[in-house]
């Protein structure tokens, strides 16, 4: 890379501005509900009981974004030679870069050498609210006989959702819209359980599932090019994800207030959501970048957790404990993409790899944790899928440390702290699946809590 321009930052111009954003939100929840409950007698060796039930859920979120443009004033030698750092691995960051902490330091020592001019176009693009109301209806009953416990029940959910935002056309003219919608679903579910010795237990089960979509998603968010004739939106119409879920596990207890289980997994699965790529034209010639719904997908696989108490050593090392799980996939999805109707793209937002691995400590009303977490890389969820499989996003693999630790004064109080992503795990975004293209990165360093909290 010797000799180009990213190596000498006096070739680049004066600094032209800064971004300042300024952003709010607020998230409300109002839940009530009643749960009734009948134990059944049906015999000596036969437990059974019938519930029913009903569940109402009233969210709002609003964003509220203020971005704000800092122009420096003409001849102030605000110059990028003056605001970059240096970067010991041109490879991973692909360029030079300006300094956060120089940038910040020279606004806020300066901001009367600067020009504020407010961003109406990113400010009034960001602002949005949405409100979710469920209703949700369920009866289930368990049946217990010997070793053997069934349960089976079946939910019924009604969901009513309206979202307002703007819509801003070619970067000046900004308009009010909003959209409303309503779908119910029901949710049958059979699991068996069967206690195969003391220690030892087999589970089955077999159910529906839904997850709606994010509050982000359905976002009444457009911005309106008529000169590239282009339309970038969320989408209110989403359909809710729904998800037929098959599942197997043993699971063995030790003495040692301690656990093994392995799970077999799998779920067949329609109306994901995706970002798609500029669609083909309209009948008025606009091409839309949104959330979409996805045709059905699966994803398969075993997971394995490990949790165990070492209270067979001597003191204080009887205080040890240990928790692990890991869980591997495979996964697919099907896509109505314009040229990749034979691509075969992993489920969206699925890395094949995750895994936690804590090493604990707790002794006289002290709990210290180190907590190891990783995943594998995964196609990203929230930004669009490429023309081909070599534009597509991927996240990198990531990992992260973390410390917490607490201690309990009394029946009531406790103090703590944590220490997260120790290691500063930066974010990392490339193009393709073979990882050779960076598109973005984000560093966040580590961060620090410490307070005293109250619990019932």
């Amino acid at each position: 890379m010797g000799g180009s321009s990213i190596d000498t930052p006096s070739l680049f111009n004066e600094l032209s501005r800064l971004e300042v954003v300024n952003s709010t939100g607020l998230e409300r929840e109002w839940t009530a509900g009643f749960d009734l409950r009948r134990d059944l007698r049906l015999g000596q060796n036969t437990k059974a009981w019938v519930k029913s039930g009903f569940l109402y859920r009233d969210k709002t979120k609003t964003k509220d974004e203020e971005v704000a443009d800092y122009k420096p004033n003409s001849a102030l030698g605000f110059t990028y030679a003056n605001l970059y750092e240096e970067q010991k691995d041109y490879s991973f960051y692909g360029t030079q870069r300006i300094s956060a902490d120089k940038a910040g330091k020279m606004l806020w020592g300066n901001t009367s050498s600067f020009t504020t001019e407010r961003n109406v176009v990113d400010s009034e693009l960001a602002d949005w609210s949405s409100s979710e109301d469920i209703s949700a209806l369920y009866a289930m009953g368990s049946l217990t006989t010997g070793r053997m416990t069934w349960i089976s029940g079946v939910r019924h959910e009604h969901t009513k959702f309206s979202n307002t935002g703007n819509s801003i056309t070619d970067e000046s003219t900004v308009n009010k819209i909003s959209a409303r919608s309503s779908n119910g679903k029901t949710l049958p579910a059979l699991i068996a359980r069967y206690d195969l010795t003391k220690n030892t237990v087999l589970r089955a089960s077999l159910g529906k599932t839904l997850a709606r979509p994010e509050f982000e998603q359905t976002a009444l968010q457009r911005s309106v090019s008529t000169e590239d004739s282009t339309i970038t939106q969320g989408n209110p119409s989403l359909r809710p994800l729904e998800s037929t879920n098959y599942d197997f596990s043993v699971e063995q207890y030790f003495k040692s207030l301690g656990m093994f289980s392995a799970s077999l997994f799998r779920k067949d699965i329609k109306n994901f959501v995706y970002m798609s790529p500029l669609s083909a034209p309209d009948a008025d010639g606009f091409m839309t970048t949104t959330y979409l719904n996805g045709e059905k997908g699966n994803v398969r696989g075993l997971e394995l957790a490990w949790q165990l108490q070492f209270h067979f050593l001597p003191a204080p090392f009887d205080g040890f404990g240990m928790m692990s799980n890991y869980t591997m996939t495979e996964s697919e999805s099907q896509l109505n993409l314009p040229g990749r109707t034979n691509d075969k793209l992993p489920f969206i937002g699925q890395s094949e790899d995750i895994g936690n691995l804590a090493l604990t400590w707790e002794k006289g009303g002290v709990f210290l944790r180190a907590a190891l977490n990783f995943r594998s890389p995964r196609l990203r969820e929230d930004e669009p899928l490429g023309a081909t499989a070599a534009e597509d996003r991927w996240v990198d693999r990531f990992k992260q440390l973390d410390f917490t630790g607490s201690y309990k004064i009394d029946k009531n109080w406790e103090v703590f702290a944590e220490l997260l992503n120790v290691t500063n795990e930066p974010f990392r975004v490339y193009f393709g699946p073979d990882k050779k293209r960076l598109t973005q990165i984000e560093e966040y360093g580590w961060s620090a809590n410490a307070g005293l909290r109250w619990k019932l």
